[in-house]
Order: C-alpha cells, then sequence, then structure tokens
C-alpha cells in the first residue's frame, strides 16, 4: 500500500477515536488527530503509544488561533495530508426551534460550521500537496432539507445544514483540481454524546426514543468501519454528494 497521511480531528473519544485506531492499524498510514486537552486523552494517548504512527496535536476548533497553532504543528512534522476528516462537533438540544436560545444557536454554529471549515481553510496548503485530496466532514442526517425526522434537531440541525452548504460549495469549486469533498452522515452512533441527546430528546417528547432504538444504533467502532470503506472509495467523480455511513445517498 501507497504510504499515506490522514488528519481526523476530534480523535479522543466517539467515532473519531474508532477512525484513528482504523486508519492507524495499517502500517503505511501516519495519523494525525486533535483532542482539546491530550493529557487528558488517556486512552488515545495509550494507543498512539503502542501504535507508534500517531501524533496528538492540541486543538479547540472554537479557536482561531488554537487552529493556526496546530496547523504550524502539524507543518513542523508533515509537508502533506492526504486525508482530511473533520469530526468534532457538539449536540445540545435544548428544544424545539421555537423555543431555542441565542446561545444554543450559536454555539452550535461556531462549533459545528466555522470550526470544521476554518479548519479545512488552515489545513489547505498541506491537503492541496497530498496525493489523495481527500476531504470528508462528519455531518448528520438532520441537516437534511427533505427528511423528516422523529426529533427536535433545532441549532444542531440548522449547523450541520449549514455546513453541508458549505462542503458542496468547496466541493464544487476544488473538483477541477482533482480533490474528493463529501459530508457524511455517521449513523445513529452508541456515543456519550449520543446518550445524553437521547435523554434530553426523549424528554422533550416521548416520540423521539424511535430514532434510538437499538435496532437503529450502531457502535463507534462499527460506523468507523464503515466510513473508512466509503472513505477510501470515494474518488473524484463522487465529490459534492452527500453520504450516509453504508455508502448510501442522503438528499439534500
Amino acid at each position: 500500500m501507497t504510504k499515506q497521511t490522514v488528519f481526523i480531528s476530534g480523535g479522543n473519544r466517539g467515532i473519531g477515536f474508532s477512525l484513528v485506531k482504523a486508519f492507524a492499524q495499517e502500517a503505511d498510514t501516519t495519523v494525525f488527530t486533535t483532542a482539546r486537552n491530550p493529557d487528558s486523552a488517556t486512552e488515545l494517548q495509550k494507543l498512539s503509544k503502542s501504535s507508534g504512527n500517531i501524533h496528538i496535536v492540541k486543538l479547540d476548533v472554537n479557536s482561531e488561533e488554537s487552529i493556526q497553532a496546530a496547523e504550524a504543528a502539524i507543518a513542523a512534522i508533515t509537508k502533506e495530508i492526504d486525508i482530511f476528516i473533520s469530526n468534532s462537533g457538539i449536540a445540545d438540544f435544548d428544544g424545539y426551534a421555537l423555543n431555542t436560545k441565542r446561545p444554543n444557536w450559536i454555539k452550535h454554529y461556531t462549533t459545528n460550521t466555522l470550526g470544521p471549515i476554518l479548519l479545512f481553510q488552515a489545513l489547505f496548503p498541506l491537503i492541496e500537496k497530498g496525493k489523495l485530496k481527500k476531504a470528508f466532514f462528519i455531518s448528520s442526517e438532520a441537516a437534511s432539507f427533505q427528511l423528516e425526522l422523529p426529533i427536535p434537531t433545532a441549532a444542531y440541525g440548522q449547523s450541520k445544514a449549514a455546513l453541508n452548504y458549505t462542503v458542496r460549495e468547496l466541493a464544487l469549486d476544488l473538483k477541477k483540481d482533482g480533490f474528493t469533498i463529501a459530508p457524511f452522515h455517521p449513523g445513529v452512533v452508541d456515543t456519550d454524546m449520543a446518550k445524553k441527546g437521547a435523554v434530553k430528546l426523549g424528554a422533550l417528547d416521548p416520540k423521539s426514543a424511535s430514532l434510538f432504538d437499538p435496532a437503529n444504533v450502531i457502535t463507534p467502532d462499527q460506523s468507523a468501519s464503515y466510513l473508512k470503506k466509503l472513505i477510501e472509495g470515494l474518488k473524484p467523480e463522487d465529490t459534492g454528494k452527500f453520504f450516509a455511513y453504508d455508502g448510501s445517498e442522503i438528499p439534500w
């Protein structure tokens, strides 16, 4: 296998951690991943020491200064990124759109929309030099205008839809340069964030529980396995599409 460099934000837990594990298993792959507090990312630190091909970088996607510092730290080690995966995000449901307060809208937009885009901008010179020129953003089916979910997504859904809009624009802008860019719905995944969300949503509307039925939920490792296969299989002609973890297309 050709040597490759993979960047994964938010690799200290959940889907991000599972993606780091999946890619780091390949001897010819170097993984750069991030955590807000690397020293407290115990499991990620253990994985890094045992694998020998993982670099952990401090990053808070809400801070432009932190993004620039992370870029400098990565650029000091590598001159290219073959696969960029934006995974960092939040989901803090506090009600239906009619009742969602201003701070919640701003918090989600800052973390879920601006954070990934500014991070991609900062790392773009390295991605542009990569052999594969692939960039993927963990989004959500809640971003689709055509799907009707049994949950009030409010600020979360809006932030992911805004992310998708810009990801699609990036895909169109960079298509001529051979990039493959797309947002992904990772599935309904059994993460700490999802568990907290399920409790909040269940209190808002009992019908929300149907989305988190055990039959619909997958583990972070399962999601990462699906996503890795999808990432490896997508080609430039797939750029600008919206995919679910199983490879099916989601309507915008």
